[in-house]
């Protein structure tokens, strides 16, 4: 089983700072949820 990573990123949608968790792996990209405003986004280089 792969560590996992807590970030704190701000949401492309609603602009505020949210708690994400993602699995370490050779994944480009993670699709992850913002726990404000429940959107789901993509968190990839450059977010």
């Amino acid at each position: 089983m792969g560590r996992i990573a807590q970030l704190q990123v701000i949401c492309k949608h609603c602009g505020k700072t949210t708690n994400v968790f993602v699995e370490e792996s050779n994944a480009a990209s993670a699709v992850v949820k913002c726990e404000h405003c429940r959107n789901i986004f993509e968190f990839g280089p450059g977010t």
